[in-house]
């Protein structure tokens, strides 16, 4: 044989990139076809080197790297890698139709396995096994999933979660992405300022206890919030286990109570400010997405505080579920600050770990928008993830004054996450992959503690108060 039947070695290895690609960018490759995959490539490497006649001086490194390749993709593109086959920065996610859309007790049993493979896989605290509570509720839930016939996505869901909530890690959950029906009064200014005090019955105490193993949380104030996002929606009713035909709702305000009940009818889909005066600017930041449009309304926002003198700054960030901690950064960079400590981490890859120290990161000024006035923070048990991030980082560098409440989720908790979509279901499942190391290590709280504490509601006139 001729000596070009060696070049078709190479070939062979660029089936693993499109695999890659086509696992990243367009759809999960399940991990039969993976092993199908490979086993082809071993099997075409072995009859193409076995048939050279020629060519020995290349015939044994590209052998050796034929089955390098093979090993690599399956070790670090499978073994390895928390992001394969996971649905993380797809755009078009499968979605159920309902929360009531029924699934046999076998497609349940398929699902609740095909979680337990990635948090095996993926989750720090399963890195060595997986924790006997965990498992036990596992084994439990299976037991149960096989005496029924059917069962609801929002049943399974409850199910799931209440496996993952004993890690008590606010970043591994599972979650239904259909559409949600929401209460229109709830986010009306005829309710702004009132306090829920109970639900069909319930007071939010009662509810947080009956929910506690339905919700992963670390701080007690994200179950709440968890749970309040859940009871102003007809499918959050239902997974809570509320009746959701007729709801009524007891609010309250200086000492003054309503009751309101309403049906299915009222439920609906829901589809930077400068003061002169006050010398103040504030940017309301509802989630952390570190793109163009955020880097321009940075830019801008502190142009017009220059232009306008303006000596005080605040960034609201009360409700914000978290993302991408870029924006940290972005923002810094208009701050009169030479650098700043981030976190540290732990990151599990398959049955790899890699330990990251506690980072200086050094800032990049705008020199020429630089501020130099007093910075401050709005926060609320719903600050969480990446939000949380940026509280930890003002805080632990002594960057401005947090106000509000405490962020949603322990400093030296989980994060990082991917997502799987369960095949049958179509729930989506939230799995941590790093392990975080708070910047302070001896700050001496659980959670990062605002320097001015109060009611996330009263933050904003406790800003004004203050300046």
């Amino acid at each position: 044989m001729k000596k070009r039947f060696i070049l078709l070695l190479p070939l062979t290895w660029l089936v693993f990139i499109g695999l890659f690609y086509i696992d990243k960018m367009l759809t999960a490759v399940p991990l039969p076809v993976s092993i199908a995959v490979s086993l082809l490539v071993v099997i075409a490497d072995f009859l193409i080197i076995i048939r050279i006649r020629s060519g020995k001086g290349l015939k044994i490194p590209f052998s050796i790297l034929s089955v390098l390749a093979v090993a690599i993709y399956n070790v670090f593109g499978i073994a390895c890698n928390p992001y394969w086959h996971s649905n993380t920065g797809y755009s078009n996610r499968p979605l159920p139709d309902s929360y009531a859309d029924v699934l046999t007790s076998q497609q349940a049993i398929e699902d609740l396995d095909y979680m337990m493979t990635f948090l095996k896989k993926d989750h720090p605290a399963c890195y060595g096994g997986v924790p006997s509570e965990v498992l036990e509720r596992y084994n439990n839930v299976k037991s149960e999933l096989e005496s029924l016939d059917t069962i609801t996505v929002n049943e399974l869901c409850r199910k799931t979660e209440y496996v993952l909530s004993c890690l008590h890690d606010g970043h591994t959950y599972t979650f239904p992405t259909y559409d949600y029906h929401y209460l229109k009064d709830s986010y009306s200014d005829e309710l702004a300022g009132y306090k829920t005090v109970s639900v069909n019955g319930l007071t939010i105490d009662e509810l947080a206890k009956q929910s506690a193993d339905l919700i992963s949380y670390e701080a007690e104030s994200w179950e709440i919030t968890r749970i309040r996002s859940l009871y102003f929606t007809l499918e959050g009713l239902d997974y809570l286990g509320l009746d959701n035909t007729e709801v009524t709702y007891v609010f309250e305000k200086d000492g003054q109570t309503i009751t309101r009940t309403y049906t299915q009818e009222d439920y609906a889909l829901i589809d930077d400010k400068i003061d002169e005066e006050k010398s103040l600017a504030i940017m309301t930041l509802t989630s952390c997405r570190a793109n163009s449009e955020y880097n321009k309304a940075v830019k801008d926002m502190f142009t017009e505080v220059k232009e306008k003198n303006i000596q005080h700054v605040a960034v609201d960030i009360r409700g914000n579920g978290g993302g991408n901690d870029a924006v940290i950064g972005e923002f810094f960079r208009y701050l009169d600050i030479d650098g700043y400590n981030t976190c540290g981490l732990e990151w599990r890859l398959g049955f790899i770990k890699i330990p990251y120290p506690v980072m200086y990161e050094k800032n990049e000024k705008v020199n020429d928008l630089l501020f130099t006035g007093d910075f401050y923070l709005l926060t609320s048990s719903g600050t969480f993830s990446s939000a949380m991030l940026y509280a930890q980082y003002v805080k632990d560098n002594h960057v401005g004054t947090i106000i509000g409440e405490a962020p949603g989720n322990d400093p030296n908790g989980y994060g990082e996450v991917v997502y799987f979509a369960l095949p049958n279901s179509k729930i989506f499942m939230s799995v941590s992959t790093k392990h975080f190391i708070r910047v302070d290590k001896d700050a001496g709280t659980y959670l990062v503690e605002p320097d001015i504490e109060c009611s996330s509601n009263e933050a904003m006139d406790k800003l004004y108060e203050v300046i």
